[in-house]
């Protein structure tokens, strides 16, 4: 009998990678091949407990990318170069749907009130309110919340427990830090990292990194050191 699982190819290693690559397998139904990393040798493993192999770097997607029952998952945030990697993921030249969404079935996750885009990882307990709008590949991990009426940019990695108020605009390739919060009504620039438990209060230009309570600017981040 042929085998009717499908594939999948994962950008990226620990951390957000195993996470997505659990929830693939466990409620998905995905078998999963192994990593695509530029830093790790092919054939290294990733993971603790459950292993998987890296298939390359990341120019091996192409691959992949020729075998039909393959998709694909972006697990890479590139932190302290957030445009690069964003640029980088955005030029490979994958389909929309080789991007899988993966959502836990304890996320809170309002039927018909929201828009997930493709290739997004919502976590367990994460929690999206009325009106929200991600786009694709935003990362949502465990305890994150995201207020009404807000938008999230691709490339965007909420960590724990990281909450986003009403109507905000959190831009694309952003970080916000485990227990960070934003107040209602601001607007987060491209590629900035809010640190963690930081308290947004008004909003903040592209390239920031911002720390504390009330948040401050401590220097630009990657392209916005020109």
């Amino acid at each position: 009998m042929a085998d009717t699982k499908r594939k999948l190819v994962i950008f990226g290693g620990n951390g957000a990678g195993m996470i997505a690559a659990s929830i693939a397998e466990r409620f998905y139904d995905y078998e999963i091949l192994g990593f695509l990393n530029d830093k790790l040798d092919k054939g290294a493993l990733v993971g603790k407990h459950k292993q998987f192999p890296v298939l390359g770097g990341i120019a091996d997607y192409a691959d992949f990318l020729s075998l039909p029952d393959v998709d694909f998952f972006f697990a890479i945030f590139g932190m302290s170069n957030p445009a690069g990697t964003w640029q980088l993921l955005r030029s490979l030249e994958i389909p929309e749907d080789r991007f899988p969404t993966f959502i836990h079935p304890l996320a809170e996750v309002p039927d018909g009130y929201c828009k997930v885009g493709y290739g997004s990882l919502v976590c367990a307990h994460a929690v999206l309110s009325a009106d929200v709008t991600l786009a694709p590949h935003v990362c949502l991990m465990a305890g994150s919340f995201v207020g009404h009426d807000t938008s999230v940019g691709s490339f965007t990695h909420f960590a724990t427990n990281a909450v986003a108020g009403a109507s905000n605009e959190i831009g694309s390739g952003v970080h916000m830090g485990s227990n960070s919060t934003t107040r209602e009504f601001v607007h987060i620039g491209d590629c900035s990292m809010i640190g963690a438990g930081s308290v947004i209060l008004k909003s903040v230009d592209p390239y920031s990194v911002m720390v504390g309570n009330p948040a401050r600017m401590i220097r630009k981040n990657g392209a916005g050191d020109a």
